[in-house]
């Protein structure tokens, strides 16, 4: 059996060699790449290790093969991830599923966390705590209920901490980032 027909046969995978490396977790990289800017690529290009650097630029070279219409939705795909990273506030923890906010919360930052909600809604508290587990939320509550005087900057700073955290789990894949508030916007390439 050929490695074309064996690749035809696999459930979800496309026959079409090109429309596969238009899939490609490191097509759409250089896409996106290759898409910006040289000022803004080269320090994402910098950040990365020289094999890293010989794939992206292996996989740009072959990018002639992928039609328009898909180098159009995976840039609009890069930019909708984007937004959504760059929309995402302290406020928006109220959209996290209940598992992506017991994977940001850790024990040993419920200070911080109570800093932070202290400075929030009270029904964003009450969502917090409801998504946490038994033992996460007694530390989170006990850290809220011993919280002091505080300053608002101390709060404002807590909130951009958690925030931080949140969106390195998202960069590492480990958790999904809400839509942004505002509902879909149509981005234009």
């Amino acid at each position: 059996m050929s490695v074309e027909t064996r690749h035809r046969t696999r459930p979800g995978l496309p026959a079409d060699p090109a429309e596969r490396l238009a899939n490609s977790p490191l097509a759409k990289a250089a896409l996106v790449l290759v898409s910006l800017d040289e000022e803004l690529a080269r320090p994402i290009l910098a950040r990365l290790r020289p094999e890293e650097v010989e794939a992206l630029s292996s996989a740009a070279e072959r990018l002639e093969t992928i039609d328009p219409t898909t180098r159009r939705a995976v840039t609009r795909e890069f930019y909708r991830l984007a937004l959504r990273r760059s929309a995402f506030t302290f406020d928006d923890l109220e959209h996290l599923q209940d598992v992506d906010l017991r994977a940001a919360f850790r024990a040993d930052d419920a200070p911080t966390w109570a800093l932070a909600l202290a400075g929030a809604a009270p029904g964003l508290t009450r969502r917090v705590l409801s998504a946490l587990g038994t033992t996460s939320a007694a530390a989170l509550q006990q850290a809220i209920d011993q919280l002091g005087p505080f300053r608002l900057h101390a709060t404002e700073a807590a909130q951009a901490a958690i925030v931080s955290r949140i969106i390195q789990l998202h960069d590492q894949a480990l958790i999904a980032l809400p839509e942004p508030r505002g509902g879909q916007e149509e981005i234009v390439v």
